[in-house]
């Protein structure tokens, strides 16, 4: 896909990315949520989006949000951009994996609702001590889970797994993450 692709974005960066392209209208792709969340910040282009998604992310529902907010109502809500709009609308914050954790670092709040994959609860823990944190029940995505250490060290001791791509197409998916690179 990067072969074919003018640029590449980050769920960090995609506004930014989105911004700096002079073409008015835009082909987003793999993600509709991430496309209908950079349309919502920048109105004046046209973004159109690609009919997929992140299936973890785009599973999570309002009403999931809704209920643990009930059940949390002194936490603040964050949610990764990848959510339906209708749940980042809920949010206190939108942002990438690492703007989450930046924010419950610097927040005052003892408590947070984080909408995206579970695995991010270790690193939570790890940079905000004393903070507790509450995922929706299915933030699990189930082809993250499918790697694990056993997985890892079978591909090393057997050197399998190995991807391999042509000369052209690895020279044309550096070009567009160059342009991604480049931008200030």
């Amino acid at each position: 896909v990067k072969s074919l692709s003018d640029i590449c974005c980050t769920s960090s960066n995609a506004v930014k990315v989105v911004n700096s392209i002079t073409n008015k209208k835009v082909l987003f792709v793999p993600d509709a949520n991430l496309a209908a969340y950079v349309a919502s910040k920048i109105p004046e282009k046209v973004i159109i989006p690609w009919k997929g998604f992140c299936p973890m992310h785009h599973t999570i529902t309002a009403n999931q949000i809704k209920s643990l907010m009930d059940k949390h109502p002194n936490a603040v809500v964050i949610a990764h951009p990848e959510c339906r709009p209708e749940v980042l609308n809920l949010a206190n914050y939108v942002g990438s994996t690492e703007r989450m954790i930046t924010l419950c670092k610097e927040s005052n709040s003892k408590e947070f609702i984080i909408i995206t994959e579970i695995g991010m609860l270790h690193r939570l823990e790890i940079a905000c001590p004393g903070k507790r944190f509450v995922f929706p029940s299915n933030a699990v995505c189930p082809t993250m889970k499918m790697i694990d250490l056993n997985s890892l060290l079978r591909c090393m001791e057997n050197m399998s797994g190995e991807v391999l791509l042509s000369e052209e197409i690895i020279n044309k998916a550096h070009t567009p993450v160059q342009r991604m690179i480049e931008i200030k």
